[in-house]
């Protein structure tokens, strides 16, 4: 993760070319041992410092005891999801039609 963002911040340090990009972020575990929050985090923050925009509902983590026999937690894959992904769809469609000048 600490790679992925250092590779981003030449677009940071070129006049802030993230700035207005629209993002989402999952971070998923198959271990129960927490940290799923963290991850998700520690990419919204340097993201969002960068200028990326990031719509409602837009951050979602999976840790992996939320699935049991009796209840099936996995409703923000199957419904938050695909919400956040035609959202940022009509986004990206409203900022085609009227951009905005972030400068």
């Amino acid at each position: 993760m600490k790679d992925f963002i250092e590779h981003l911040t030449p677009l940071e340090n070129d006049g802030f070319r993230l700035q207005g990009k629209l993002a989402a972020f999952i971070a998923a575990s198959k271990e129960n041992e927490g940290g799923v929050e963290m991850a998700a985090m520690s990419m919204v923050a340097p993201l969002a410092q960068m200028g990326v925009l990031i719509p409602p509902n837009a951050i979602m983590w999976y840790p992996a005891n939320w699935s049991s026999a009796r209840t099936d937690h996995t409703g923000w894959a199957k419904e938050d999801a695909p919400k956040v992904g035609r959202n940022m769809v009509r986004l990206i469609k409203m900022f085609k039609e009227q951009p905005i000048d972030w400068g």
